[in-house]
Formats: structure tokens, C-alpha cells, sequence
């Protein structure tokens, strides 16, 4: 589950009303993972996002060659 990798590491006190405070075991360690699971979510957004606009337009759209239509 993409949240439990997102919040690995982190420690949360709550310090007043809607308040927190973050720990880290790793700061490092963190940010690394945090880069690497960002990316593989972009990946896969794009990836649903192809399949989205094939579902919607399935054929390729032929190019208009537009310099040899002739004007009247």
C-alpha cells in the first residue's frame, strides 16, 4: 500500500489542536524513498492516462497535409 511506503520511517506526536510534529528514523533514507516513490507514481499516472486518451480516441488522427489544399 503506497501509504504505508510513504510514511515508513516517520514517528507523528500530535502538540496541539491540528498540530503535529514529524520524526524521522532516517532523514536520508526518507527522502530517498519519498523521490523513488514519487516517480513510480508519475510513471504509472501516465500510464493510466494513455490508456484514457486510447479509450477515447482509439484511431490515430491522420495528418491534414495542409500546404497542398488550393485556395478558390
Amino acid at each position: 500500500m503506497t501509504s504505508h511506503t510513504a510514511f515508513k520511517g516517520l514517528s507523528f506526536t500530535g502538540t496541539g489542536a491540528h498540530k503535529w510534529s514529524v520524526e524521522f528514523d532516517d532523514r536520508k533514507a526518507y527522502v530517498k524513498s519519498e523521490n523513488q516513490l514519487k516517480e513510480k507514481r508519475l510513471a504509472k499516472g501516465g500510464a493510466h492516462l494513455a490508456e484514457l486518451l486510447n479509450a477515447i480516441w482509439p484511431e490515430p488522427v491522420a495528418s491534414h497535409d495542409f500546404g497542398s489544399a488550393t485556395s478558390r
